[in-house]
């Protein structure tokens, strides 16, 4: 029982940053529905079997983080300030073309709980960080096969698996920080060189997103 909890909660975690390849033509809004429809039902089966797992090994349990009571506090926060906003039911649900409204963000807090208790050591954030590196630069490449025609959409502001030109760009900016981070941290010159060609194509990617402000 442990290991299938185990490999639900580690399976679950590592899948998540696969999911912006992810695109469900069949939905409204493919490029939105199908990733945060996945997102939520991937984190309410991680933190479900990951109380389970906290609950018989101590190790999983949560540590303490300044990160948990603000974040916390946010959820209480935006929780009053959706409930006494103008539309209610549109400030907890959102709409297709966002979801981005308070349950996304209650599923982000669980995700965080969960993230924080688990991934404990150094290598293993290395692995996550890596997992993550390695969708980003599958998503610019398809990105780059738009302008070359390879793949449909994208011409002119590439897009990508993500839709939005603008999340693209932000996606891009986040995993350069990323690759940087794990470049300064690298001993190893071949690994260093690495990550400074594949820092070099995600700061290309994002310079075709045409999204001026990132």
């Amino acid at each position: 029982m442990k290991d299938l909890l185990q490999a639900l909660v580690f399976g679950g975690l590592f899948l998540i940053p696969l999911l912006p390849l992810y695109v469900e033509n069949d939905f409204f809004f493919p490029f939105i529905t199908g990733k945060n429809f996945a997102f939520r039902i991937i984190v309410e089966v991680v933190f479900a079997s990951w109380i389970l797992l906290a609950l018989s090994d101590v190790k999983y349990r949560p540590k303490f983080s300044w990160i948990l009571p603000t974040f916390g506090g946010l959820l209480v926060v935006m929780f009053f300030a959706n409930l006494l906003g103008e539309y209610p039911l549109k400030s907890f649900w959102s709409n297709f073309e966002r979801m981005d409204g308070y349950v996304t963000l209650v599923h982000v807090f669980l995700y965080t709980v969960v993230l924080g208790s688990v991934l404990t050591t150094q290598k293993l954030w290395s692995y996550f960080l890596h997992t993550s590196v390695a969708a980003a630069l599958l998503v610019a490449l398809y990105g780059l096969g738009q302008q070359t025609g390879v793949f449909e959409g994208g011409r002119d502001r590439v897009d990508s698996r993500l839709g939005n030109a603008a999340y693209m760009a932000v996606y891009m900016l986040f995993h350069i920080f990323f690759v940087a981070f794990l470049a300064l941290r690298s001993k190893t010159n071949v690994h260093r060189v690495a990550y400074a060609i594949v820092g070099l194509v995600l700061v290309y990617t994002l310079l075709q997103t045409g999204t001026r402000g990132t």
